[in-house]
């Protein structure tokens, strides 16, 4: 005896539009938190990748601290005198920004022997300043305008930058610079990182 097919009750076709709703909504939700998720990771990543740049440029720059292209003259006749480089790294900040921000110093950057005050001008230095890293230029002290921005506030803002002198007991002429930067993205402010590096002292 042939039986007649059974189609969906109005209460089942109801019951599977409203799960497969839930389903598809579920769907959505989760791949929008994927995709917040993912956008927020790879400007973590930006944002990191900066400042390990930021941070190995200010380190490169500070390890030539009180190089002099007549160093060996000096060593082999300390008579002839004493370098106008050494010495030279100080750390400073300026003024309603935090203690040690600030650093400045001298290398021998042409190579000529001579501390040359104008261009190229062989004073150098970096500072916070209106949550902006800062090189230094024309021989500015850390309290003076007139420095120029290595970071753009408007795309990131620099939360604190530090430097610590170390000495090493071992090495009485060799310290250690300790430089920790940390910022966050300006449109993002949620999204911080924070980098620290070390460079060696010999000369300044």
């Amino acid at each position: 005896m042939l039986r007649a097919n059974k189609g969906f009750t109005l209460v089942e076709l109801l019951i599977t539009m409203a799960v497969g709703t839930a389903m598809v909504s579920a769907t959505a939700i989760f791949a929008a938190h994927l995709s917040v998720t993912h956008q927020k990771m790879t400007l973590t990543l930006q944002l990191q990748d900066s400042l390990i740049r930021l941070a190995t440029v200010l380190t490169r720059q500070l390890s030539h601290s009180g190089y002099d292209g007549n160093a060996m003259t000096y060593f082999h006749t300390p008579s002839s005198g004493s370098s106008e480089f050494a010495d030279t790294l100080k750390l400073s900040h300026f003024p309603g920004e935090m203690n040690n921000s600030c650093v400045v110093f001298r290398y021998d950057h042409n190579r000529n022997g001579q501390f040359d005050a104008v261009s190229p001008n062989e004073n150098f230095g970096f500072r916070l300043h209106e949550k902006a890293v800062e090189m230094r230029y024309n021989g500015n002290s850390c309290k003076q305008l007139g420095w120029h921005n290595l970071t753009d506030p408007n795309e990131v803002e620099v939360l604190s930058l530090h430097f610590a002198l170390y000495s090493q007991p071992t090495q009485p002429h060799h310290r250690l610079l300790a430089v920790t930067i940390e910022a966050q993205l300006t449109r993002y402010p949620s999204i911080t990182r924070t980098i620290s590096a070390t460079t060696s002292i010999v000369n300044g």
